[in-house]
């Protein structure tokens, strides 16, 4: 049997990101995001410090939610998870969380 790690994760609130053309509100980008926590114990740090990371996350998605095109495809989420992990380190401590997962990313046109 392979060992199971010591691993949790911290589900952030969905976040509808509304993507901006030519000074109009075009459709919306839902993301759910989902942060992993090495170590058991770390959860309640990043709890008392989520409400500073889903700020730095929501700016991280607004800057370029969708790689400009329209699409949302894997080098954008690729991007996305690079930013969104330097928040994190940034924010909550380097080490305290070893991934940002992007859950869902879905386009939802208005």
């Amino acid at each position: 049997d392979l060992p199971v790690p010591d691993l949790s994760y911290v589900r952030l609130q969905p976040m509808n990101i509304a993507v901006i053309r030519d000074g109009r509100p075009r459709y919306q980008v839902l993301y759910e995001i989902a942060l992993e926590v090495p170590n058991v114990e770390n959860k309640e740090r990043i709890a008392v410090l989520m409400p500073r990371f889903q700020d730095a996350a929501t700016r991280v998605l607004y800057q370029n939610p969708d790689g400009g095109d329209g699409a949302i495809d894997p080098a954008d989420l690729d991007r996305l998870k690079a930013d969104l992990q330097k928040s994190a380190d940034a924010i909550l401590g380097k080490g305290l969380v070893s991934q940002v997962l992007i859950v869902r990313a879905m386009r939802i046109d208005r």
